[in-house]
């Protein structure tokens, strides 16, 4: 994968929109706009609109994420709840790619 960051909410639309990513992850706290008023500009976006966004937050309340995945989240994933071999599944999971096994790094 090829990431690309962006350092503040600011500049996210402006980001994605010239790298035209296949997945946005989206942290909720962020400087300038933070990812609750983000993930409905991106999911309002004609360009934007249809990638698929995972919201990766420490965040843990119930009511905030029914709220983003009505918004139009993917998935939201809890930082202190998953490892990265967890994060990298549930993002293969998200772009349909296979996932890999990770004792034998094999597909499924």
């Amino acid at each position: 994968f090829r990431r690309v960051l962006f350092r503040s909410g600011s500049q996210a639309l402006a980001v994605a929109r010239t790298y035209g990513p296949d997945l946005i992850l989206l942290d909720l706290l962020l400087p300038g706009i933070d990812g609750t008023t983000l993930l409905p500009m991106f999911k309002s976006d004609p360009i934007l609109k249809t990638i698929p966004i995972i919201v990766f937050s420490n965040i843990s309340s119930v009511d905030k994420v029914k709220e983003l995945m009505a918004q139009g989240a993917s998935d939201y994933i809890l930082k202190v709840d998953v490892n990265p071999d967890e994060a990298m599944e549930r993002i293969r999971k998200v772009l349909n790619l296979p996932i890999k096994h990770v004792a034998d790094n094999t597909p499924a």
